[in-house]
Order: structure tokens, then C-alpha cells, then sequence
């Protein structure tokens, strides 16, 4: 899925266009549906490691992935 959006993205991109506006804002959306893939991987690999070695999957929940989501919550308030 995330290929087919960044080649979508690529031909936007790669359009005609009248100013630098809109494939800067094509850039950006790339990166942030990048992003988003790499947080779902990550969240897959850890799913997988728990299966593997842990089988706790409510602790893994808890103490791992919405521990990430909250840390980057507050580094995101400060860094802002």
C-alpha cells in the first residue's frame, strides 16, 4: 500500500506545475506517510518479538507501544 501511494505522489510530483508550493507539499506528504508506515513496522516487529519470546500481548500493549506513542507525545510538546 505504501508503494502504490508514493508513486501516486511521485507522478503528482513530478506534474507541471505553476509555483514551488505544491511539490513541497507533496514532499512533506510523502515523508509523512513514510512516517507512518515505519510506526506501523515498528509496532508489527514488536507484536512479532512479543509472540516469539514474551506472549504477553496486554503488556506489550501497555508498557512498550503506548508507552512509545505517550514519550513521543511529551518530546513533541517540548521539542515544539
Amino acid at each position: 500500500m505504501i508503494c502504490d501511494t508514493l508513486k501516486t505522489l511521485d507522478i503528482w510530483y513530478n506534474e507541471p506545475t505553476v509555483g514551488p508550493d505544491r511539490p513541497k507539499l507533496l514532499s512533506k506528504l510523502a515523508i509523512l506517510e513514510l512516517c507512518g508506515w515505519i510506526e506501523t513496522e515498528e509496532d508489527n516487529i514488536i507484536f512479532a518479538v512479543n509472540t516469539a519470546c514474551l506472549n504477553d500481548t496486554t503488556w506489550t500493549s501497555k508498557e512498550i507501544v503506548e508507552k512509545k506513542i505517550s514519550d513521543l507525545i511529551i518530546i513533541n510538546i517540548f521539542v515544539l
